[in-house]
């Protein structure tokens, strides 16, 4: 069988290394360049954020909780017991302190606790 490929002849003044890159950029920066030039960046942190909530204040206590939302650097997070709802209260600038230290930017400035 032959190879039905042909190769075509250079046209004239064409380079022959045109099609090799000497600077190539990975996926990975260009999605970061992505992000960063859109808004999408502090949303994402604004994600990353509500699941370190979960971390913060431990695995019960979150169970007992709504899942966090984030709205301008304010979390909301719904809690229906009145006595966990107030001692949160009292902790959240510790709580959003902490997550602030995971997330590595001062994502969240306030939280919260609704019922």
């Amino acid at each position: 069988m032959e190879n039905s490929r042909r190769s075509r002849p250079n046209p004239p003044g064409a380079d022959t290394n045109a099609m090799e890159r000497k600077d190539f950029t990975t996926i990975a920066d260009v999605l970061r360049e992505c992000l960063e030039s859109s808004a999408m960046q502090e949303r994402l942190e604004e994600v990353r954020a509500c699941d370190a909530f979960a971390a913060v204040v431990g695995r019960g206590i979150s169970s007992l909780c709504s899942k966090p939302t984030m709205k301008r650097g304010v979390m909301s997070v719904g809690v229906n017991n009145a006595s966990l709802r107030s001692e949160l209260h009292m902790r959240r600038s510790s709580i959003a302190a902490a997550i602030n230290e995971i997330s590595g930017k001062e994502t969240v400035k306030d939280i919260i606790f609704k019922s």
